[in-house]
């Protein structure tokens, strides 16, 4: 028993500590991170990076937030000249929010991505999106107002997640998607509207990975987003019923329940017929008309409804072509159900013209507490 106890005393001091531990005090974390393209051509990089500082006289701790900015030939270059300046040196591992301007958004996108996917701690949990303007001047909102600005950005777009403007996209499902031959994506665009807040204004459709510079429109990305057969906790849409110049031409009703069919015909390259039944269950949320106690009125709302949602729902697929962007995954459903088809399309070029079918059938179902 002696021997045993002291083979592992022994055995104790000759363990060696953790060799590749990271500790956080020894880091300085970024917060949210930008990159713009600038008239150089190089890539500027700003982060947004939030430390503790102590009170003279008080003891008391104020958390502030720093933005630095460095430009660079690539995102990884000007990140290491950040690095030159902050006291301690800097990890990405926390990142709440990866922003991208417009204009570089249009010219490589991927490419500015590839630092993230080829480290093991970044944090590829991130939400993404698109500025449509410079992405630094969303990064700088937290030194000028001194909030988290990663915090800030990520609780507007999981709030316009909750209103189905917007899909739970981060480094990791872009990353995904932009892999894939048969589908493309379409990411939140954000608006700084002053020095203390931005907004989220649409969907930035993306064209084989590059931003086509078209963007949905609030109540379109709503649509898009049931078209692609996913509804959130709020859908909401206002419909003009009546041309009397009174706030009485509206109705506004919230999406309760959704059912979709999409079918693709592909029995030739030259002939694909992309059909899209959706089924939908509504409440009305506002209607000041008033007149929804007998089943003929509401008989007659239902068939208004399902003829603008119908022509809502064309509109979109129209935009979807013309910016080029098979946001819907038809491509993807090509690949699996008609192959013989697919491999002998150019995708790029066919996609424009196919054939979209789209039918929407609106049923009230809810009236609300007032009849």
């Amino acid at each position: 028993m002696h021997k045993i106890n002291s083979v592992i005393i022994l055995s104790v001091l000759f363990l060696s500590g953790c060799w590749d531990q990271n500790l956080l005090k020894d880091a300085s974390l970024i917060n949210s991170i930008a990159f713009d393209l600038e008239d150089s051509g190089q890539v500027s990089t700003t982060v947004s990076i939030r430390s503790l500082q102590g009170s003279e006289g008080t003891g008391e701790q104020k958390i502030h937030t720093d933005t630095f900015t460095e430009v660079d030939s690539t995102p990884r270059g000007s990140r290491d000249k950040i690095d030159l300046e902050v006291a301690k040196k800097i990890n990405a591992s926390k990142i709440q929010v990866l922003l991208i301007g417009e204009k570089l958004a249009k010219k490589e996108f991927y490419p500015t991505l590839d630092v993230f996917y080829r480290d093991p701690k970044s944090a590829l949990n991130a939400k993404l999106a698109v500025v449509n303007d410079q992405a630094k001047e969303v990064i700088k909102l937290g030194s000028e107002v001194n909030v988290s600005v990663g915090e800030y950005i990520s609780d507007l777009l999981t709030s316009a997640e909750d209103l189905t403007m917007a899909n739970d996209f981060d480094i990791q499902t872009v990353g995904t998607i932009i892999l894939d031959p048969g589908r493309d994506i379409a990411i939140p665009m954000i608006h700084r509207v002053n020095h203390k807040t931005a907004k989220v204004v649409g969907l930035a459709l993306f064209n084989n990975n590059v931003y086509s510079g078209m963007v949905l429109n609030k109540q379109d990305t709503t649509m898009y987003y049931l078209l692609a057969g996913h509804l959130s906790k709020i859908a909401r849409f206002t419909k003009k019923i009546d041309d009397s110049g009174s706030v009485k031409d509206f109705i506004t009703f919230e999406v309760t329940d959704l059912k979709r069919k999409l079918t693709v015909q592909a029995k030739k390259p030259q002939s694909v017929i992309v059909n899209i039944n959706l089924v939908l269950k509504t409440k009305v949320v506002e209607y000041p008309k008033n007149k929804l106690d007998s089943q003929k009125e509401i008989d007659k709302l239902n068939k208004l409804l399902s003829k603008k949602m119908t022509e809502k729902a064309q509109n979109i697929t129209v935009q979807l072509q013309e910016a080029n962007c098979d946001a819907l995954g038809i491509g993807r459903r090509m690949i699996a159900l008609h192959p013989h088809v697919w491999k002998d399309l150019d995708w790029r070029k066919v996609y424009p013209t196919i054939t979209f079918k789209t039918d929407v059938k609106v049923d009230i179902t809810q009236k609300g507490i007032t009849n």
